[in-house]
């Protein structure tokens, strides 16, 4: 069971768990879990790992010792960081703007980024303040569970995933020279 101050404590929901880092422990934590050979895509900042911050992952929860993630956080930066497939969200409501990378896996995991925005007289939107934590969500239910986490505090957005009935479906054809791609990347995969 978690202890007391644990940052893996549902928030709410046993199927959800969020967490609010500062932005540099999140990226320190990535880049101590991260493989050599990985890519990085997925890290908010890039690497070197010889500079990390023990004492603040630490602090937060997110390392043993120097040296050493918890294997729980270990264990969650690979699903993370390994994700075959990940989706960039953004999404605007107000004066605030919601960057999102969701990595979809076993778990779920999305960390948001938010920014207030103010808009230009010549209609464009400048950011003007860029929050220093991040939100870190993790569930092993459906990706949209976290998906609807970024999107604006709207019912119309964000309702429950449910299914399209039949009467309502798209037909969606993937042409042949994709689907040939995607066996040939499959194939060269390693075992």
């Amino acid at each position: 069971a978690p202890s007391e101050g644990d940052p893996l404590v549902p928030e709410s929901r046993a199927d959800l768990m969020v967490v609010r880092l500062p932005l540099a422990t999140w990226n320190d934590a990535c880049r101590a879990a991260a493989r050599p050979d990985a890519p990085q895509g997925l890290l908010l900042a890039p690497p070197p790992a010889d500079d990390l911050d023990w004492d603040a992952l630490a602090a937060h929860g997110l390392a043993t010792s120097r040296g050493a993630l918890d294997p729980r956080w270990r264990s969650l930066l690979a699903a993370y960081l390994d994700s075959r497939v990940a989706f960039r969200l953004s999404s605007s409501y107000g004066d605030m703007r919601f960057e999102a990378v969701l990595a979809v896996g076993s778990p779920h995991v999305c960390v948001t980024e938010r920014f207030k925005t103010r808009p230009g007289s010549d209609g464009t939107v400048s950011t003007v303040a860029h929050d220093p934590a991040v939100e870190v969500a993790i569930s092993g239910d459906h990706p949209w569970t976290l998906v609807r986490r970024v999107l604006p505090p709207l019912e119309v957005l964000r309702a429950e995933a449910k299914q399209t009935p039949r009467s309502a479906e798209v037909p969606l054809v993937v042409q042949p020279e994709l689907q040939a791609k995607v066996r040939a990347a499959k194939a060269a995969e390693p075992q």
